[in-house]
């Protein structure tokens, strides 16, 4: 399978910059280059991905496309963009395991995130392997509980899958902790980097 996943991969059949210039164009099969920047964790550094999959949220007031990254190495990185004041910046989400979580932050701490009565705030983060590149030193909690819908095929039809969404960012703004909680508990939890859109060197869009 490893094979024929490099042989799918690979940049064969697939053209430099043809129309494709700007991480809102993407689309499934097209293919992004990593810059080689130091600032970036070493799981994106250099790195190119394709897109598997683009995915879309949707909120009250907000709607946000995501584009699911796989690497040659089927590692797996969520990408979202946005735009404040004409700076544009990408960013960069890993799902956690259960256990990563509990290795990373401290539970107790973390449950206080799920209750309105407290502003929850992390202050004991453990910068455990290999995420230490990926994690602020503590983090202040900027959602709780947003109504949101996951649109699995990037698009509005039909109503989506229901989730309640909460939002920690560290005080520098670089790093983030996005977490989802799905009808019947089901809850999934991220951490994020936020980067100048410059990190991404190249773009490649698939031929027909």
């Amino acid at each position: 399978m490893k094979s024929l996943f490099k042989s799918f991969f690979s940049k064969k059949d697939m053209e430099s910059n043809d129309g494709l210039n700007h991480v809102t164009d993407l689309k499934q099969g097209d293919m992004v280059e990593m810059d080689n920047d130091f600032s970036l964790p070493e799981l994106l550094r250099g790195v190119t991905f394709q897109v598997a999959q683009k995915t879309l949220y949707e909120y009250e007031d907000d709607k946000e496309t995501e584009w699911v990254l796989k690497s040659d190495t089927n590692q797996i990185v969520f990408l979202s963009y946005s735009q404040d004041d004409g700076e544009e910046s990408v960013s960069f989400s890993l799902k956690l395991l259960p256990e990563d979580v509990g290795k990373i932050f401290d539970l107790e701490e973390f449950s206080a995130v799920f209750d309105d009565e407290y502003s929850a705030r992390l202050d004991q983060v453990t910068p455990v392997e290999p995420f230490e590149s990926w994690l602020g030193s503590q983090y202040l909690r900027t959602e709780f509980a947003e109504a949101g819908y996951y649109h699995k095929n990037g698009s509005f039809n039909g109503q989506g899958e229901a989730f309640d969404y909460f939002q920690l960012k560290s005080q520098c703004g670089k790093f983030g902790i996005n977490i989802e909680v799905w009808d019947g508990g089901e809850t999934d939890v991220s951490i994020s980097i936020n980067k100048p859109l410059s990190v991404i060197k190249n773009y490649w869009g698939k031929t027909a």
